[in-house]
């Protein structure tokens, strides 16, 4: 009768070790990190162009890759008039366009009025066709390289922004 015990708490011991190890083997995986989780989303300067453009490189964030490029247009004007821009070539960085706290409160107001209106074409046009986009189970994430004209948005801003 002993012999019947053990054998069924042997084979008990074993169901519970066998779950145990399945339960090790599978809820130790490690996450592995996107190339994207690496990659350095900010905006920078690709060529300081003649007569005053400038070509920015900007990415942006949407539900669509449709969104995700005008995101990144947003971005690389916002990044251009109140943040400026640090990363790309050398000799191709510069200082925020708009450095005034309370123009900047404008300024913003009047950049949300050019992306309605789409007037924003006037200053900025977006470089070829080609575009670069990853998508994860979250959004989109696009990014787009566009032409700058620092001298027909000094005048718009500046005529229109007080």
């Amino acid at each position: 009768m002993a012999s019947k015990i053990e054998k069924e708490m042997k084979k008990i011991h074993t169901v519970i070790l066998f779950c145990a190890l399945g339960m090790l083997i599978t809820g130790c995986k490690v996450r592995k990190k996107e190339i994207s989780e690496y990659y350095s989303y900010e905006t920078e300067c690709v060529q300081n162009l003649h007569n005053g453009v400038q070509r920015i490189r900007a990415w942006g964030t949407g539900d669509d890759t449709k969104e995700a490029l005008l995101n990144a247009q947003k971005q690389a004007l916002r990044d251009f008039l109140f943040v400026g821009i640090r990363k790309g070539k050398d000799g191709c960085s510069f200082a925020p366009f708009v450095v005034n706290m309370e123009k900047q409160r404008n300024a913003s107001a009047y950049i949300k009025q050019l992306f309605d209106t789409k007037e924003y074409k006037n200053y900025m046009e977006v470089v070829g066709k080609k575009y670069r986009s990853i998508r994860n189970k979250h959004n989109t994430r696009a990014e787009v390289v566009v032409d700058i004209d620092t001298n027909k948005l000094r005048e718009g801003l500046f005529n229109k922004v007080k």
